[in-house]
Parts: structure tokens; sequence; C-alpha cells
């Protein structure tokens, strides 16, 4: 399964999952809709980051924090 594929899965079955993980209806609506206020954030956070220092500053930003990881 792809990457694309199990975001959209999470993100569309977001109320079930939290349902099925002992949440309350209320509760687990409310933890869909911060869940979709987090990414709509994160998006508009990426696409200011990624217009004030550039595409490939953050690329190279990212390779090496991934090193990093991997060498941890």
């Amino acid at each position: 399964m792809n990457s694309k594929l199990a975001q959209n899965v999470i993100l569309f079955y977001s109320l079930v999952l939290f349902l099925s993980l002992g949440f309350r209806e209320n509760a687990s609506m409310y933890s869909s809709d911060i869940t979709g206020a987090v990414l709509v954030s994160s998006t508009l956070i990426s696409m200011a980051t990624a217009d004030r220092f550039g595409l490939r500053a953050l690329f190279i930003t990212g390779v090496f924090q991934m090193i990093m990881c991997l060498v941890l």
C-alpha cells in the first residue's frame, strides 16, 4: 500500500478509527476535526516555509535530518 493511499484511508475513516480506539462519539468527532485542522495548518506552514527559504535549502536540511536519524 502506498503512503498516499494510507493517508487517504486514515483521513476518510478517522471517525471510525477513533471510535474503535475507545473514544466516545463527541471525542471522536473532535479528534477527527483536530486531525483535519493539523493537516491544513501543516500544509500552510509548509507552503510558507518553501516560499521563504526555497526548496533546495529545505531538501538539503531534510536529507541531513534523514542521515542523522539513520546513523542514530
